[in-house]
């Protein structure tokens, strides 16, 4: 075999690689003990309605810890505006990738049902529980993509903001980051998304803040 035929047949592994974790078909075993896991765990309804609650719970004070960064940022004009587009802009690029790769949800690969509510149907029946979870746009997460954008941009104000503001910041960012882990944590363990799903909205989420605060220090 000579370089040229090694070289694509390494391309050809790579985008496969590639395609199978975007389409969720990566880390089976991983992700199907996870699930089961958890399907042990959270066995009753009490407990997968908990779940669910401290999923909203979670999600709602993520949101209200980048509402309280927003209103320390009030007096800076300059990285107010950046600390409110960024985020937008990066939640835009991530909503478009998982509409473009519409990867399934584990229920969808897997013989898994998911716990928590509003992803899971209210009949225990695995078919009316089929016909009614959500379905496809798993990769990246959005739930995990934009708790690590809200983080990420509270790192980039920490960095940028006058020392008055700073540790401020530096704390929410702090904060949101704890939250963000516990975020994906909750929805693999709700067995709405696979591992991957996760990691990708965490990945993905800075990189395109990085990019996107670079082009703004750039421009601005």
């Amino acid at each position: 075999m000579n370089e040229q035929n090694e070289h694509d047949v390494l391309h050809e592994k790579g985008a496969n690689c590639a395609h199978e974790v975007a389409r969720g078909r990566a880390f089976p075993h991983i992700n199907y003990t996870i699930f089961q896991f958890a399907s042990s765990v959270f066995n009753t309804r009490s407990k997968q309605h908990a779940l669910h609650v401290f999923d909203k719970s979670i999600t709602i004070a993520q949101a209200l810890l980048y509402a309280a960064g927003g209103f320390v940022l009030c007096k800076q004009p300059a990285l107010l505006a950046p600390y409110i587009v960024i985020p937008a802009l990066s939640f835009f690029v991530g909503t478009a990738l998982r509409s473009l790769i519409n990867a399934p949800r584990p229920a969808e690969t897997l013989d898994v049902t998911p716990l928590i509510s509003g992803d899971a149907a209210t009949d225990t029946t695995t078919d009316a529980t089929r016909a009614n979870v959500k379905r496809g746009k798993s990769f990246p997460g959005k739930h995990a993509f934009s708790a690590w954008s809200i983080a990420g941009i509270s790192v980039c104000m920490a960095l940028f903001t006058n020392a008055q503001y700073a540790d401020v910041m530096l704390v929410f960012a702090l904060v949101e980051s704890v939250i963000a882990l516990v975020i994906c944590a909750v929805r693999v363990l709700g067995i709405v998304h696979m591992i991957q799903d996760v990691i990708a909205g965490f990945v993905l989420a800075l990189i395109v803040e990085a990019i996107l605060c670079a082009l703004w220090l750039t421009l601005f």
